[in-house]
């Protein structure tokens, strides 16, 4: 098999010759879809699929001033970047930059479904099933729900100091979601302990899809791909079967439309996903299911969408749900095929975690 360098090397030789259909060049080079589709974009706005090389800046903030955010930051009654950038005369991202560069990490606090012996060998099962059908994930459609309160999009955390493994895992993390030339770096084997929170039961398909706080909020249903996403859903009541099968109803024209030939469907384990009408419709709208074992949302790379839109939802700082609903819009419509490649050529590497993790959490 060849390597990524010698796929994009090949790939943009036979672009420059004139070989510019995307089934031709993935015949030629055996590049995914997934993958293809974010090379073809840059060709076709005339940039390089060569790295960049970037020189790195010299560091004009005094060393003293590096060491009073520090100090602010290390206190228990942690301030706010906001606070702590005023104080120190600074921008509140220039202090996030500082933290990040000495080893702090923000720490979301929210609860984890814990994943049962028996989860795990489903699990398990599942990632060696999938990679021994060595199936091109660019034709899969990954579905699923998010939650968005008014008050904040994102759970309370802080900054904390954190040793070298575990600042490495989170480098990777965001790396993977903001930088394109994680598809041909290594991540590292890192794996996250199991949460000893209690379990989540799936119970009647009437229960709030999220838990915990208390305000006005909106959920929203999307479903992304190698070729794009689907039209984001918003809606303010309950999920239940009946609406489910409505959103799949109308978003399946959008899923037809960018794969004519056919795709598989991913869902989650959600009870009114599983409950005898939503599956009677799927089994009759969808021939290609993917059979999702329980507890995974860390396989499923619209889980890592939903955290970038969420962060993007936040930092705008809406003062109405109206407002919420628009920002979604307005960032959902950036999930181009070149923004989503990294996203989807990640299902490779999550199943091998999870197999060489015997089917524990994996860091996604």
């Amino acid at each position: 098999m060849t390597s990524i360098s010698e796929r994009k090397i090949l790939v943009q030789a036979l672009w420059q010759t004139g070989t510019k259909n995307p089934v031709t060049l993935h015949n030629k080079t055996k590049t995914p879809f997934s993958t293809l589709y974010s090379w073809i974009e840059k060709l076709s706005n005339g940039q390089s699929l060569d790295r960049k090389l970037y020189s790195k800046r010299e560091s004009k903030i005094p060393p003293s001033i590096r060491k009073k955010v520090i100090r602010k930051m290390s206190n228990k009654k942690q301030p706010s970047l906001r606070k702590t950038a005023k104080d120190t005369g600074l921008s509140h991202e220039t202090v996030r930059k500082i933290l990040k560069s000495t080893r702090f990490i923000f720490k979301i606090k929210q609860k984890k479904v814990k994943i049962t012996a028996d989860h795990r060998l489903k699990r398990l099962r599942f990632a060696k099933e999938m990679m021994k059908t060595q199936l091109d994930f660019g034709y899969y459609f990954f579905t699923d729900e998010a939650s968005i309160w008014l008050e904040r999009a994102l759970p309370k955390g802080n900054w904390s100091k954190e040793n070298s493994r575990t600042y490495n895992v989170q480098m990777n993390r965001e790396r993977f979601s903001q930088d394109e030339s994680i598809i041909e770096e290594e991540f590292e084997n890192s794996f996250e302990s199991e949460d000893s929170s209690k379990e989540i039961e799936e119970g009647d398909e009437e229960e709030e899809l999220v838990e915990g706080r208390h305000g006005p909020k909106i959920h929203l249903w999307g479903g992304i791909s190698a070729r794009g996403a689907t039209r984001l859903q918003i809606f303010e009541d309950n999920l239940t079967s009946k609406r489910y099968i409505k959103i799949l109803r109308e978003r399946k024209k959008d899923m037809d439309n960018l794969y004519p030939e056919g795709y598989y469907f991913q869902q989650d384990g959600n009870p009114c996903h599983t409950s005898k009408k939503s599956t009677l419709f799927i089994s009759q709208n969808f021939n290609l299911n993917l059979n999702w074992p329980p507890s995974s949302p860390d396989l499923s790379p619209i889980e890592n969408i939903w955290g970038w839109l969420k962060r993007e939802i936040n930092n705008e700082k809406p003062s109405s749900l109206t407002a919420v609903k628009r920002i979604a819009k307005k960032y959902w419509a950036r999930l181009t095929p070149y923004f989503l490649a990294n996203y989807i050529n990640s299902m490779p590497r999550r199943l091998e975690q999870v197999i060489l993790n015997n089917g524990g959490r994996i860091n996604y």
